[in-house]
């Protein structure tokens, strides 16, 4: 079995988070990756994920989804003694990890001793 590869950043004192979803059949590990997709505005990975219907599984494979999106740092600033609610003088926040995305716990097997 082969298994997608993160990824890794360039800069070798910088070090991109992996967050590893482990969970039985509908406890939401793809809706959590789905989610942050679509607040990120990645709506084309977003939509690639399919959600278990509430029955059964869909996640039958490890799947590594790596997420990198800029997002506005939600802080009112203020200028001149007033809050400034505008994205003239926003800063932006980058967010970057890879999450791996598992098949249901109760479906893998474990080997006896």
């Amino acid at each position: 079995m082969t298994f997608p590869q993160p990824m890794q950043s360039n800069n070798v004192s910088r070090r991109i988070p992996t967050v590893l979803l482990l969970g039985l059949s509908q406890s939401g590990k793809t809706s959590l990756i789905k989610s942050i997709l679509e607040f990120g505005k990645c709506h084309r990975e977003a939509k690639s994920l399919v959600i278990g219907d509430g029955l059964s599984a869909q996640t039958r494979d490890v799947g590594i989804h790596p997420v990198k999106f800029n997002f506005r740092d939600g802080s009112a600033d203020k200028h001149d003694g007033k809050v400034d609610d505008t994205d003239q003088h926003d800063s932006f926040v980058q967010f970057e990890a890879n999450f791996i995305d598992t098949p249901p716990l109760e479906s893998l097997s474990v080997a006896a001793d």
